[in-house]
């Protein structure tokens, strides 16, 4: 049986794409994508989520074509108001009907700059109403320049895996 964690990664899309349709772990190549492909040793993809400018909020496992939309404040503002609708849903369902059962997380990372983590702090909100994420939940949000950001997710990965890796 499949031991969930409790813990998840809210990632922005990436303007740096593979030209082929994917995942998104797949498909987005920009240098915070790489380096959580580089150390996110036993952190399950199934554990993290995008705010596609594109998309919404999807899982990271979502088959999707490569895009060029960019996200900016009015479709941010969107976002925000209907919940995550993109124009292909009518309802804000982004995650599985499995996700959905699991217990609620109780440590985020939400690795974005500022108006990918406006959007994804709201949704945050909402999870937490929804019992997704736990009222009590350790959120943690990158910050600083790119260099900086892609140094607080490796950390948070390195602390993630150190402490995950007794309990595997």
């Amino acid at each position: 049986m499949r031991r969930y964690s409790d813990a998840a990664i809210f990632m922005a899309c990436s303007a740096t794409k593979s030209k082929d349709p994917g995942p998104p772990h797949r498909l987005y190549q920009g240098p915070m994508w790489l380096t959580l492909k580089t150390h996110r040793g036993a952190f399950d993809w199934t554990d993290v989520y995008v705010l596609s400018a594109e998309y919404g909020f999807i899982e990271a496992q979502r088959w999707i074509q490569p895009y060029e939309q960019r996200l900016t404040p009015g479709r941010a503002d969107t976002f925000m108001e209907r919940r995550g609708l993109t124009k292909a849903s009518d309802t804000f369902m982004p995650l599985s009907h499995q996700q959905q059962m699991r217990p609620a997380r109780r440590r985020i990372l939400v690795a974005a700059g500022s108006e990918y983590r406006r959007v994804l702090d709201h949704y945050i909100g909402h999870f937490q109403q929804e019992g997704w994420i736990a009222a009590d939940a350790d959120i943690t949000r990158t910050h600083g320049g790119i260099g900086e950001q892609r140094h607080q997710l490796r950390e948070w990965l390195d602390h993630f895996n150190r402490v995950r890796r007794p309990n595997t």
